[in-house]
């Protein structure tokens, strides 16, 4: 954590450079000075680092790993933080001494490593993380899913966790990726999905490399796609394995990240699974648990020159304000990061109009989040960005996968310009830092009403970046419930400021291997109050509220 101390996170405007005597013109200059994030000293307690074990092996498990979840285990009304950590019992340590750590927040950005007191230092391969309260008994629950055996842990409600794994039917042992819950029969109890990657072992592993030297293998060399994984809720604390009759064994890929939205909205929420090296999948719901592949036929299973690109993390919302979700995923170096418009359950990869593509083209990009970091009512976007192969060899040390992250500000509909420095991070003589990002979880840490982040990077320090960047007005932060209190996952909203209706999808699942922070933020520009808030509740029912005034933190409960 030697770079901590000299790290900031720096705005660069889009607006031009400002001309000789007018004052209310700012220079690039005086606006790359501006902050966006502080990053959390070790001084808070919070302190994790990532790791592959003791020496690079060049399995392909190792430029995937590393995930995070934002959850609130003890119900005192904080998030707390949960990081995945990869150096476990198939790297190496055999005697299961390293392992995932939970860090409890205690309040003014101050953390505790509750790991062994709550129960839950899983020690083995970790890829990601997902949060739910599964068995609806009002505590947050956690699935850990791992190269090998996935892990449930099933939450007391007094601040400890059990290992309900086996009795809940689930630990399949293959090298699962992202994961989802959410209920899709309609029983209020939520469905696990589980994205897997290859069908790999210690065994099967391949020795690739370049003209300087070994390197990871591409997924397609291994041709084993794996299939991903369905399980219904049986109300009982217990899963069963549907992935078969429910029709997602139809077509698979290597499946990395995954979101449930409802994508041609028809009221049920729908799967999207993004494949590295295979077209992606949108699982649209038929109902009763059945499913049919369509994102082929409607134009998001590959880009606009029809090659398969290499799929990690994915976001869907509605950046251009037409009402439908569009969606957004980071891809490989040399591929851009794309954009998918949806028009009414037809996607077009217009990624060109974003002004994503050239800067994206030159990094590989994982774990992502649009957000109001700046609160002009405007979506900015947030990518962790790392390498999975070398373009040259590390002389001096340094992590030769290692990439600046990237942040860009909002422009309005589908457009974004790059802040600079890249991502940032920027040391104290100007020049960028890099790390080999992963997983993000993004949430209010600090209850101050704007989202900050957490950057879990591979075999590196985890990052905890506070958002301190100047306000263009104020927020409103929803956090919606059902009948009984359970967060309402899949909520959809309307969200009326003036003349603008904005559309939100009230979800803990995007990003990369993350589980994010459940409330709906909702930055408002200028405007003094949020009008009106229609929601489509999960069950298919609406109810109408409001106003909140800006700077509100509202608690909504489905009506009875």
């Amino acid at each position: 954590m030697r770079f901590v101390a000299i790290l900031t996170l720096v705005f660069l405007s889009g607006g031009c450079t400002a001309k000789s005597g007018n004052p209310q013109q700012t220079t690039h200059q005086q606006l790359e000075s501006a902050p966006w994030f502080r990053i959390l000293t070790p001084e808070s307690g919070f302190g994790f680092n990532h790791s592959i074990g003791d020496e690079r092996r060049y399995w392909i498990p190792e430029t995937v790993a590393g995930g995070v979840a934002l959850f609130d285990y003890d119900n005192d009304g904080d998030l707390d933080i949960y990081c995945v950590q990869s150096a476990g019992i198939l790297a190496g340590d055999r005697n299961g001494t390293v392992g995932n750590r939970l860090f409890r927040n205690e309040g003014d950005l101050h953390f505790s490593d509750v790991t062994e007191q709550a129960g839950v230092g899983d020690s083995g391969y970790g890829m990601g993380a997902c949060c739910c309260d599964y068995d609806r008994d009002g505590d947050v629950d956690l699935f850990v899913s791992n190269v090998g055996p996935d892990v449930l842990y099933r939450n007391r409600g007094d601040g400890t966790f059990e290992n309900n794994t086996v009795e809940a039917n689930l630990g399949d042992p293959g090298l699962a990726a992202s994961a989802a819950f959410v209920d899709l029969d309609g029983d209020r109890f939520p469905e696990l999905f589980v994205t897997h990657y290859v069908l790999w072992s210690p065994e099967k592993e391949l020795k690739c490399g370049t003209g300087i030297g070994q390197d990871y293998c591409s997924p397609n060399n291994y041709r084993a796609p794996a299939p991903d994984l369905l399980y219904r809720n049986r109300a009982d604390g217990s899963f069963e394995n549907i992935s078969e009759q429910a029709g997602i064994r139809t077509s698979y890929g290597n499946g990395l990240g995954v979101i449930s939205a409802d994508l041609d909205q028809d009221g049920k929420p729908d799967l999207y699974v993004a494949n590295d090296g295979s077209p992606n999948q949108w699982w649209r719901n038929l109902g009763n648990l059945r499913f049919e592949e369509l994102a082929v036929t409607s134009g998001c299973a590959v880009n606009m020159n029809g090659i398969s690109e290499a799929g990690m993390g994915i976001h869907a919302t509605d950046v251009d304000e037409d009402g439908d979700l569009d969606l957004f995923m980071t891809h490989i170096r040399n591929e851009t990061n794309t954009w998918y418009r949806n028009d009414g359950g037809f996607f077009t990869d217009a990624t060109l109009l974003t002004g994503l593509a050239a800067t994206s083209r030159d990094a590989t990009g994982f774990g992502i989040g649009y957000q109001d970091f700046d609160h002009d009512g405007i979506l900015d976007l947030y990518v962790a960005n790392g390498k999975v192969l070398r373009v040259r060899d590390s002389q001096d040390g340094s992590d030769p996968y290692a990439e600046p992250d990237h942040l860009f500000v909002g422009l309005g509909g589908p457009r974004f310009r790059e802040v600079k420095p890249q991502g940032g991070l920027q040391a104290a003589d100007g020049s960028a830092i890099s790390f080999t990002g992963r997983g993000v979880a993004f949430g209010d840490l600090d209850d101050d009403g704007d989202r900050d982040l957490v950057v879990i990077n591979s075999n590196g320090p985890a990052l905890v970046l506070i958002n301190e960047v100047e306000k263009k007005g104020d927020s409103v932060t929803l956090t919606l419930v059902d009948v009984d209190g359970i967060f309402a996952e899949g909520a959809d909203l309307k969200i009326h400021i003036g003349e603008r209706l904005l559309h939100r999808r009230a979800t803990r699942y995007y990003s990369y291997c993350a589980s994010n922070d459940p409330r709906v933020h909702i930055g408002m520009g200028p405007a003094g109050q949020v009008d009106k808030v229609v929601i489509r509740w999960p069950d298919g029912s609406s109810s109408e509220h409001g106003p909140f005034l800006a700077g509100s933190q509202e608690r909504i409960q489905q009506p009875n």
